[in-house]
């Protein structure tokens, strides 16, 4: 078996604020509950649940955006929650995110080949020689074409936005990848083929992904394993063969016959 890469021991994370103006009551939401998970290496983990079942916190977290308040995050032996300095940079290099909205997740005044490469060299200095052969190598492993090198976001369609959005993460060579919905902002027939594409580069460069997402379908299309999340807990786990065909949980049998998770097709990428 591979070695586990990504590590969550027990995360909590609650959220305190104000009722209201002159109300004076706090309020504090769990969003994340006593979470545990383990993640091996090379391996493709969807984390399913509804809106505010504390999918994106739980990533926030990984990623190092956000602390929790109790537990541990381990990434490849090293704990990311309290790391500082250089320590916390270098794990900032092993983890990257690819976010939900292609559309905003890109600076609208930046050019394609400059938002590739501007993580890369936040870590090293670069050439301008050694940039544009960085920049024309990751438009070909997310299979968009070199003449939109100097292009701007505004000429890009959504998936493409979006591969280049992968490309940028996959610029730092990372060994996990979190994708926050990424592909819920795309039609279906785009959302399969990013899908496709996530599947191809993570086995190219035997990436481990934690895949976040609402939809049953595009997680029987891309993962090897689910785990289901419902109000900041884990309720279930498993592969996403015995998961969606014979759910254990009554609330995985409720989003099973909720979702149409069918509407994709049982499209096999392995």
């Amino acid at each position: 078996m591979s070695e586990i890469l990504l590590q969550i021991d027990s995360v909590s994370r609650t959220y305190r604020s104000l009722g209201g103006m002159f109300s004076g009551k706090r309020y504090h939401v769990a969003a994340v509950q006593e979470v545990t998970l383990n993640i091996a290496a090379g391996e493709v983990v969807g984390l399913v649940g509804e809106s505010g079942s504390g999918k994106s916190t739980l990533a926030r977290m990984v990623v190092g955006l956000e602390r929790p308040d109790h537990g541990r995050i381990m990434i490849d032996q090293h704990q990311i929650n309290g790391a500082r300095g250089t320590t916390l940079r270098q794990l900032r290099r092993t983890v990257q995110m690819v976010f939900q909205n292609p559309y905003t997740a890109l600076d609208p005044l930046q050019r394609i080949d400059d938002a590739i490469v501007e993580p890369l060299s936040n870590f090293q200095p670069l050439t301008k020689h050694e940039r544009k052969q960085i920049v024309c190598e990751a438009l070909n492993d997310v299979g968009l074409p070199q003449r939109l090198l100097h292009a701007y976001p505004y000429q890009l369609s959504g998936g493409e936005r979006q591969r280049v959005c992968i490309a940028r993460a996959l610029s730092v060579k990372p060994k996990l990848l979190v994708c926050d919905e990424a592909v819920s902002a795309l039609d279906k027939t785009v959302q399969a083929q990013v899908l496709r594409l996530l599947r191809e580069l993570q086995q190219r460069h035997g990436l481990t992904i934690l895949f976040i997402s609402h939809d049953l379908a595009a997680v029987n299309m891309l993962c090897d394993r689910l785990a289901v999340m419902r109000r900041g807990r884990i309720v279930e786990t498993g592969s996403c063969k015995q998961v969606l065909s014979d759910p254990g949980h009554p609330y995985t049998q409720s989003l099973l016959y909720a979702s149409r998770y069918l509407e994709l097709g049982d499209v096999g990428l392995r």
